[in-house]
């Protein structure tokens, strides 16, 4: 994955592959984390003039690289709709202000 500033991986770090861990004891942690961080990265993106359609799928390929290494592992599911659901939502509600 690319590291650079205004990539989503850079900006979710290690933040989806707590999520998509789904332990007891970091679960709602790492969700809020990665709450805080989609928001963060959808404002600058959008502050950036990046439409709402490319940050979002900025956000659901990262996701996917994410759930394709972990496949290999063998540790989660192929696809996580509820999650890509989720941060479609968050980054929406953020982009137009809403949060």
């Amino acid at each position: 994955m690319t590291s650079t500033p205004d990539s989503p991986s850079a900006a979710l770090n290690g933040l989806l592959a707590n999520a998509l861990d789904r332990s007891i004891d970091t679960s709602l942690t790492s969700l809020d984390e990665l709450r805080i961080a989609v928001g963060n990265y959808t404002r600058h993106q959008k502050n950036r003039g990046m439409s709402l359609d490319s940050i979002m799928r900025a956000l659901s390929t990262v996701l996917m690289q994410m759930e394709d290494d972990r496949v290999i592992q063998d540790q989660a599911p192929l696809r996580d709709p509820k999650l890509a659901r989720q941060l479609r939502a968050w980054c929406s509600e953020d982009f137009s202000g809403v949060a």
